[in-house]
């Protein structure tokens, strides 16, 4: 069976988080509207949340905004600290290479000047 692309509305926060998410039939473009903009989650609505109090929401809607929150905040945590060491050693090994070809075309100039330009005759 061929799996078909679904596509979410989602309820988050202004730093992206998602703590709610509906699934909708595929956005289409209308006539007077833009083009839907889609991601490669299938976030088509992002509806921002800005003035989220969890006491006011029910027992189950306040337990699944604060586990996807603390999942958020866990997950972004875990990421920075298993990655934040090893993208700083390729900053320095792509500053390192990036130095050496700067070496190496300074040579390469100082040989094509050296180098006696070709008879066209």
């Amino acid at each position: 069976m061929k799996a078909k692309r679904v596509y979410y509305s989602v309820f988050g926060l202004k730093d992206g988080t998602v703590f709610a998410v509906l699934p909708v039939t595929k956005p289409r473009k209308t006539k007077h509207g833009p083009a839907p903009k889609i991601d490669p989650e299938g976030v088509c609505r992002f509806n921002v949340e800005d003035d989220v109090t969890p006491s006011q929401m029910t027992d189950f809607n306040r337990t699944v905004f604060h586990t996807a929150v603390a999942t958020a905040l866990n997950m972004k945590r875990i990421l920075r600290e298993q990655l934040a060491g090893r993208l700083d050693e390729l900053e320095k090994a792509v500053a390192k290479t990036h130095d050496q070809l700067a070496r190496i075309e300074d040579k390469l100039d100082l040989v094509l000047k050296a180098c006696p330009s070709p008879d066209p005759t």
